[in-house]
């Protein structure tokens, strides 16, 4: 399989506005939560939010996408989405790594928000790559007042070389 990844456009906010809505709603049904963020999400509100975005695509199908949001020196996940059928394949890696690849030369650590309603520090990412995957057991679940942040998965995934041009890459996956 492979994937091209490609800073996302105005013209596909729908599809994959679409997209991150099919791969919350398992979270919103996990924690009562119908109203999460990503969920309620305009087209408006996405266009507006295009400054660091990469798609990722099958064929002609956007499979996934992420968000950075650049606050001061550092960066943070802002909105992180794969779909359903294509989640465990590896999209996720690629995308994060392609995020991290187009953040400004001036941020440092790569931040991967929170889930649950405890406030935390952001975890901080390497800038030469993403930790080893590590498989956790939650040990408590709580209801997500807001699910702003990224919702990493913990399957294990492995991604192939990355090659191609600054603007578009694809990956094996």
């Amino acid at each position: 399989m492979t994937i091209r990844l490609a800073p996302l456009r105005p013209e596909d906010v729908g599809e994959a506005l679409t997209v991150q809505r099919s791969a919350y709603v398992s979270e919103a049904q996990r924690y009562h939560q119908p109203l999460i963020p990503p969920l309620v999400e305009t087209l408006d509100q996405f266009r507006a939010d295009l400054r660091i975005a990469i798609g990722a695509w099958s064929g002609t199908r956007l499979v996934g996408s992420v968000r950075g949001r650049v606050d001061g020196p550092r960066m943070e996940v802002a909105r992180f989405s794969v779909a359903i059928d294509f989640q465990g394949k590896g999209v996720g890696r690629a995308l994060l790594t392609a995020v991290e690849a187009a953040a400004p030369p001036e941020i440092t650590p790569l931040l991967a928000g929170h889930r649950g309603r405890q406030p935390r520090q952001p975890t901080p990412l390497p800038r030469r790559g993403l930790p080893p995957r590590r498989r956790t057991r939650r040990r408590h679940r709580h209801p997500v007042a807001d699910h702003g942040e990224a919702a990493l998965s913990n399957r294990a995934s492995s991604v192939g070389r990355v090659s191609g041009t600054p603007n578009s890459t694809a990956a094996s996956v």
